[in-house]
């Protein structure tokens, strides 16, 4: 949701400042540096393929935080996400809520208006320049090596624990949505579902 709501906001060449209060964010980060700069597209990458909390807390402070998760909720209003609740950007804090129909829904709206963000989180490497310096991030959406991942986000906070979301491509070119939330390992969940959809 939050790569959507960026995409959908201001310019793709605003330029984002990194700010001490993003670096502050707990949780995964991509060792930003603070007042570096960069483009609205390029500080989604570090969002969507190491799910960076730096890189979500920057984006949403350049718009206005309080009115970037107002646009989240008002955007999953328009899917029909009706179970859902952002407390954050990031999705790092326990009052971030969501279901299996909601994701599903969000997944579809991606399918069908945001086919880049699927391209984005399937790429193995991607390399970034901001204002500063150089940087090469790596996705953490394992999967990648599978044969037919579109693309798709995984996660894990001490209250949601594992959650991920992947779409598959089958050999009938149906794309195929994987849910799961809650689970001790989300990856060997995916293997066990994999498998049993192969035979």
């Amino acid at each position: 949701m939050t790569a959507i709501v960026g995409l959908e906001t201001g310019n793709p060449k605003d330029h984002i400042m990194i700010t001490p209060e993003a670096l502050a964010t707990y949780g995964d980060s991509a060792h930003l540096h603070t007042q570096e700069l960069f483009t609205r597209n390029d500080i989604l990458w570090p969002i969507l393929m190491m799910s960076s909390n730096d890189a979500t807390e920057a984006i949403a402070r350049y718009y206005g935080r309080s009115n970037f998760i107002t646009h989240m909720h008002g955007k999953a209003a328009q899917i029909g996400m009706s179970h859902s609740t952002w407390r954050d950007p990031s999705g790092i804090s326990s009052g971030n809520i969501s279901t299996t129909e909601d994701l599903f829904l969000l997944a579809r709206h991606v399918n069908l208006f945001y086919p880049e963000i699927w391209e984005m989180t399937r790429t193995a490497q991607k390399v970034v320049t901001s204002s500063e310096r150089l940087y090469t991030f790596h996705t953490f959406n394992n999967p990648r090596h599978h044969p037919g991942f579109v693309g798709g986000k995984n996660g894990h906070t001490s209250a949601a624990k594992d959650t991920l979301l992947y779409i598959f491509e089958n050999s009938r070119k149906e794309k195929i949505a994987y849910i799961i939330l809650g689970s001790p390992d989300a990856e060997t969940d995916l293997e066990f579902l994999l498998n049993a959809d192969q035979n």
